[in-house]
């Protein structure tokens, strides 16, 4: 009655190791093992023992994975599967929240290429991708500004 026990603990242990070692696949076939000869000796000894077994390996096997991948980030070696933060300045971090280049309603410039709706406004020396408002707006035309939204910018032929 106990080695079918000890067998599926085994088994459950072996899967853990596999997470944390590196063994190509080794201790999987371990565990894989393990589990059937503890599952097929508790079906020898009664159905329900059995049936228990198999539901302990079932359930316990996938537990036991995610486990050792949330115990792997504090073990002292386990870190180095990790990348670390990312380490920005306030100003890096901040550089996404404004309009693109203070960019604002109004500006006028001009194309660099057709905008079909979409392709490239000179604002100055700022090269930026601009949207028309659907129409096509050949390379070479003034425009002007009428919407910014995030890094979209919308711009219409000025007049």
């Amino acid at each position: 009655m106990t080695l079918p026990i000890l067998l599926v603990v085994g088994a459950l242990i072996a899967v853990i190791l596999e997470v944390f070692l590196v063994s190509l696949g080794m201790l999987a076939v371990v565990a894989a093992v393990l589990a059937v000869s503890g599952i097929v000796m508790a079906f020898g000894e009664s159905a329900a023992f059995g049936w228990t077994m198999a539901s302990v390996t079932i359930v316990g096997a996938p537990l036991a994975v995610a486990w050792a991948f949330r115990m792997l980030p504090r073990i002292p070696w386990g870190r180095a599967f990790y990348l670390p933060p990312p380490q920005m300045t306030e100003e890096q971090r901040l550089a996404g929240t404004g309009t693109p280049h203070d960019l604002a309603i109004g500006a006028e410039g001009e194309t660099a290429s057709a905008l079909r709706p979409s392709g490239i406004a000179m604002f100055g020396e700022q090269r930026l991708d601009v949207l028309s408002g659907g129409e096509h707006i050949p390379a070479g035309t003034p425009v002007r500004v009428v919407e910014v939204s995030g890094n979209r910018i919308v711009v219409e032929a000025a007049d």
